[in-house]
Protein backbone atom coordinates (compact mmCIF):
# COMPACT_ATOMS: atom_id res chain seq x y z
CA UNK A 1 0.00 0.00 0.00
CA UNK A 2 1.77 2.77 -1.21
CA UNK A 3 -0.06 5.59 0.51
CA UNK A 4 1.57 4.01 3.72
CA UNK A 5 4.84 4.61 2.73
CA UNK A 6 6.31 7.37 4.47
CA UNK A 7 9.27 9.30 2.83
CA UNK A 8 11.08 11.70 4.74
CA UNK A 9 14.37 14.16 3.93
CA UNK A 10 16.26 13.91 7.27
CA UNK A 11 18.80 16.70 6.13
CA UNK A 12 15.84 19.17 6.80
CA UNK A 13 15.35 20.33 10.21
CA UNK A 14 11.71 20.10 11.40
CA UNK A 15 10.28 23.52 12.07
CA UNK A 16 9.78 23.89 16.11
CA UNK A 17 7.53 26.61 17.14
CA UNK A 18 8.68 30.22 18.31
CA UNK A 19 8.24 29.47 21.87
CA UNK A 20 10.66 26.44 22.05
CA UNK A 21 13.66 27.73 24.23
CA UNK A 22 15.66 24.29 23.50
CA UNK A 23 15.68 21.34 21.47
CA UNK A 24 16.48 18.65 23.87
CA UNK A 25 17.91 16.12 21.07
CA UNK A 26 19.36 17.80 18.16
CA UNK A 27 21.73 15.13 16.89
CA UNK A 28 18.64 13.08 16.42
CA UNK A 29 17.19 15.29 13.86
CA UNK A 30 19.02 12.77 11.02
CA UNK A 31 18.46 9.69 12.67
CA UNK A 32 16.12 7.31 11.26
CA UNK A 33 15.39 5.54 7.88
CA UNK A 34 14.94 8.07 5.15
CA UNK A 35 11.69 5.76 3.69
CA UNK A 36 9.33 3.27 5.95
CA UNK A 37 6.29 1.58 5.75
CA UNK A 38 3.87 2.63 8.74
CA UNK A 39 3.17 -0.77 9.19
CA UNK A 40 6.35 -1.25 10.56
CA UNK A 41 6.09 1.63 13.00
CA UNK A 42 5.48 0.03 16.93
CA UNK A 43 3.69 1.40 19.72
CA UNK A 44 5.20 1.23 22.77
CA UNK A 45 4.03 1.56 26.54
CA UNK A 46 5.79 1.42 29.57
CA UNK A 47 4.67 -0.65 31.98
CA UNK A 48 3.49 2.02 33.85
CA UNK A 49 0.80 2.92 31.44
CA UNK A 50 -0.54 -0.75 30.59
CA UNK A 51 -3.85 -1.53 31.80
CA UNK A 52 -5.54 1.68 32.17
CA UNK A 53 -3.02 2.61 34.63
CA UNK A 54 -1.08 6.51 34.63
CA UNK A 55 2.38 7.55 34.20
CA UNK A 56 3.64 10.60 34.61
CA UNK A 57 5.41 11.97 31.05
CA UNK A 58 8.56 12.38 32.90
CA UNK A 59 9.14 9.21 33.75
CA UNK A 60 8.56 7.78 30.11
CA UNK A 61 11.23 10.16 28.92
CA UNK A 62 13.52 9.32 31.54
CA UNK A 63 13.30 5.29 31.05
CA UNK A 64 13.73 6.27 26.77
CA UNK A 65 16.65 7.82 27.91
CA UNK A 66 18.02 5.64 30.28
CA UNK A 67 17.40 2.66 27.82
CA UNK A 68 18.86 4.52 25.04
CA UNK A 69 15.53 4.25 22.92
CA UNK A 70 15.28 7.79 21.85
CA UNK A 71 16.98 6.70 18.61
CA UNK A 72 14.26 4.11 17.52
CA UNK A 73 11.38 6.74 18.55
CA UNK A 74 9.44 8.85 15.96
CA UNK A 75 10.29 12.75 15.69
CA UNK A 76 8.96 15.77 14.63
CA UNK A 77 9.57 15.23 11.30
CA UNK A 78 8.10 11.91 10.86
CA UNK A 79 4.77 14.00 12.61
CA UNK A 80 4.43 16.36 10.12
CA UNK A 81 4.83 13.39 7.23
CA UNK A 82 2.72 11.20 8.72
CA UNK A 83 -0.02 13.83 9.41
CA UNK A 84 0.04 14.69 5.53
CA UNK A 85 -0.98 11.28 4.75
CA UNK A 86 -4.46 12.07 6.63
CA UNK A 87 -6.73 11.26 9.00
CA UNK A 88 -7.96 7.70 7.48
CA UNK A 89 -4.39 6.63 7.00
CA UNK A 90 -3.82 7.64 10.60
CA UNK A 91 -6.45 5.69 11.88
CA UNK A 92 -5.83 3.10 9.67
CA UNK A 93 -2.35 2.30 11.58
CA UNK A 94 -3.09 4.06 15.05
CA UNK A 95 -6.58 4.06 15.61
CA UNK A 96 -8.23 6.44 18.35
CA UNK A 97 -4.89 6.99 19.95
CA UNK A 98 -2.47 9.68 20.25
CA UNK A 99 0.96 9.64 18.42
CA UNK A 100 3.38 10.93 20.65
CA UNK A 101 6.96 11.75 18.80
CA UNK A 102 9.42 11.56 21.68
CA UNK A 103 12.48 11.90 19.89
CA UNK A 104 11.44 15.26 19.76
CA UNK A 105 11.30 16.98 23.36
CA UNK A 106 12.15 20.43 24.06
CA UNK A 107 11.62 22.94 26.57
CA UNK A 108 9.90 26.07 26.87
CA UNK A 109 10.52 28.01 30.41
CA UNK A 110 11.87 25.54 32.04
CA UNK A 111 9.25 23.02 31.48
CA UNK A 112 9.56 19.87 29.07
CA UNK A 113 7.39 19.36 26.19
CA UNK A 114 7.05 16.64 23.82
CA UNK A 115 5.16 16.58 20.57
CA UNK A 116 1.78 14.29 19.70
CA UNK A 117 -0.36 13.56 16.69
CA UNK A 118 -3.87 14.10 18.32
CA UNK A 119 -6.04 11.35 19.27
CA UNK A 120 -7.41 10.09 15.89
CA UNK A 121 -4.99 12.26 14.03
CA UNK A 122 -7.24 14.96 14.12
CA UNK A 123 -5.96 18.86 14.41
CA UNK A 124 -2.41 20.37 15.10
CA UNK A 125 0.62 18.41 16.27
CA UNK A 126 -0.27 19.49 20.09
CA UNK A 127 3.14 19.97 22.48
CA UNK A 128 2.38 17.89 26.08
CA UNK A 129 3.81 18.98 29.16
CA UNK A 130 5.69 15.74 30.67
CA UNK A 131 4.09 16.28 34.40
CA UNK A 132 1.02 15.24 32.74
CA UNK A 133 -0.20 11.93 32.86
CA UNK A 134 -0.14 9.26 29.93
CA UNK A 135 -2.46 6.37 29.60
CA UNK A 136 -2.59 3.45 27.37
CA UNK A 137 -4.11 5.24 24.70
CA UNK A 138 -1.04 7.07 24.72
CA UNK A 139 2.08 5.42 23.00
CA UNK A 140 5.37 6.30 21.81
CA UNK A 141 5.78 5.59 17.74
CA UNK A 142 9.21 3.73 17.48
CA UNK A 143 10.60 2.25 14.80
CA UNK A 144 11.32 -1.93 15.18
CA UNK A 145 14.43 -2.90 16.32
CA UNK A 146 16.21 -4.92 13.01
Amino acid sequence: MSESIIRIDRSTSPVYPDWVTRVLHPELGSVGPAEYDLATIGLWLHDGQKNDAKMHGDRIYGYLKSENMLGRCLGLRDGEEIRKKGVRIFRTFFGGRSLFLWKSVVEFNGDLRVPAIPYGGEGDIRWVWLGFDWRSIDPAGLHRSR
